[in-house]
């Protein structure tokens, strides 16, 4: 598991009339057929691009005003790399699945731009988060950014962060001469409804 996790600006919870905006709690629920994790980690010294992918994340946010709480989850031995030694040595030698076997993000601090339940269509580019990442027994905060485009009944959200194998007690890989560099980005992408509540 790479690369991966989410931060916004606090919004003012009223209308331009000074009015309570009507419905300012939703609930996203990540279908497992629309979202998905990868990671792309850097070999040394070809520069190869190695990537994981069929990482699904299950889990829920809740947002109350524009803050967001809530996490998710993904199981290990779903990524792959396209090469089966390679998974076999992931999982086993380096991410020790047996043992342990998800990943978890759970938010932090993710505060949703003004105009979120203002407008029906809109998007937001560059946006931080913070959140704490577990992964192979330990957690460490993360920082990263995402985007985020909202309809009258759905968002979809491609949020990512880095991570440093080494914070996590994870050993260098190292597969046929390539060494994967420290440093692997996780990108986690969903399409869902959003709930109001």
């Amino acid at each position: 598991m790479k690369k991966y996790f989410l931060a916004f600006v606090i919004l003012l919870s009223f209308s331009a009339d000074g009015a309570p905006l009507p419905s300012q709690k939703g609930q996203v629920v990540l279908p497992s057929k629309e979202s998905s994790v990868e990671f792309v980690a850097i070999g040394r010294p070809t520069a190869l691009k190695i990537r994981g992918k069929g990482g699904i994340p299950e889990g829920s946010f809740f947002i109350q005003k524009n803050e967001v709480t809530g996490s998710v989850e993904v199981i290990l031995e779903n990524f792959d790399t396209g090469i089966g030694l390679r998974n076999e040595h992931m999982r086993k030698k380096y991410l020790e699945i047996e043992k342990f076997p998800k990943a978890k993000l759970e938010v932090k601090k993710m505060i949703l731009p003004p105009s979120f339940w203002r407008e029906e269509n809109t998007s937001f580019k560059e946006v931080a988060y913070e959140g704490v990442l577990s992964l192979h027994g330990v957690s460490r905060s993360v920082q990263g950014v995402f985007e985020l485009e909202k309809r009258a009944d759905h968002i979809s959200v491609q949020a990512s962060f880095t991570l440093k194998l080494s914070d996590f007690g994870i050993m260098t890989p190292n597969f046929k001469g390539i060494t994967v560099a420290q440093d692997v980005q996780v990108i986690v992408s969903f399409l869902a409804p959003l709930k109001k509540i």
